[in-house]
């Protein structure tokens, strides 16, 4: 699976939809387009949400989330 692609489209959030994100607020979603066409959505890990740009290049890491998981997220190539 490619690890690298573009910001297809992006939203900050300002609110937390669970207690989990309170203190990771604000913080950034992207849905990053990889090579194929194919589109994958995950948190942004990067250091300012506010400056995502449609168009900007995307790594994909694993972000743990600790005993509850994991997930793709996506940070500045």
């Amino acid at each position: 699976m490619p690890t690298t692609g573009e910001v297809y489209t992006y939203t900050v959030m300002y609110r937390a939809f669970h207690p989990w994100f309170k203190d990771q607020l604000p913080y950034g979603v992207a849905v990053v387009e990889v090579e194929g066409g194919i589109r994958i959505i995950g948190r942004y890990v990067g250091d300012d949400p506010e400056g995502l740009a449609c168009g900007q290049r995307m790594e994909a890491v694993f972000d743990d989330l600790g005993e509850d998981g994991g997930s793709i997220a996506w940070r500045p190539a």
